[in-house]
């Protein structure tokens, strides 16, 4: 039985450390491509959940209405300034988000904003209800066309589930799970 010499064994072991140095770079490396897939994945699903959080914010805003003396009735967005801003104010963030939905929501979402802004800056009370009555069936469809797009579940959008009771929002409905290609794209980066 032959044993190692001192030049033989130093050899041995030099080369097996850098084997194991590369096989731990390797795989480390590795490890970093599937973080970093991973928390690019989680950063697209923040944006188009914050996406569907505005839209839904917005829907409950455009279900509230008013009526007048004669039995008129229009949208609460045009007669409250507060309502009428933060509407303004959220349908711009989910245009802004626009990138994370389907192409019919974003075109509901250009419709709605057009709408709003039809509403002159400084309108009296009479003539934001006019503009709230001229506008309360074009705005009504567009919202549950919005409301059915956001409902769907398919390739570009995702499904909402009622709220938990302890749950305190304006609307009962909020976003639960993402599609499943969606999580396809997640689940492949750990394939």
């Amino acid at each position: 039985m032959a044993g190692f010499s001192g030049v033989q064994l130093a050899a041995l072991l030099v080369s097996s450390s850098v084997l194991a140095a590369l096989v731990s770079l390797a795989g480390n490396h590795l490890l970093a491509q599937l973080q970093f897939k991973r928390d690019y994945f989680r950063e697209i699903v923040a944006n188009r959940l914050s996406a569907y959080q505005q839209i839904d914010e917005l829907i409950g805003i455009l279900r509230m209405t008013t009526y007048d003396d004669s039995g008129r009735i229009a949208h609460v967005v045009f007669l409250n300034k507060a309502i009428y801003d933060r509407a303004t104010l959220i349908a711009a963030a989910a245009v802004g988000l626009s990138l994370y939905v389907s192409e019919p929501i974003r075109e509901n979402l250009s419709k709605i904003d057009f709408i709003l802004l039809k509403l002159p800056h400084n309108a009296s009370e009479s003539e934001a209800f006019d503009v709230g009555v001229a506008e309360r069936e074009v705005l009504s469809g567009i919202r549950q066309s919005l409301f059915g797009l956001a409902l769907a579940t398919g390739d570009d959008d995702v499904a909402f589930v009622k709220l938990q009771p302890n749950e305190s929002r304006h609307s009962a409905l909020r976003i639960r799970r993402f599609v499943h290609s969606e999580d396809a794209l997640f689940a492949g980066c750990y394939a």
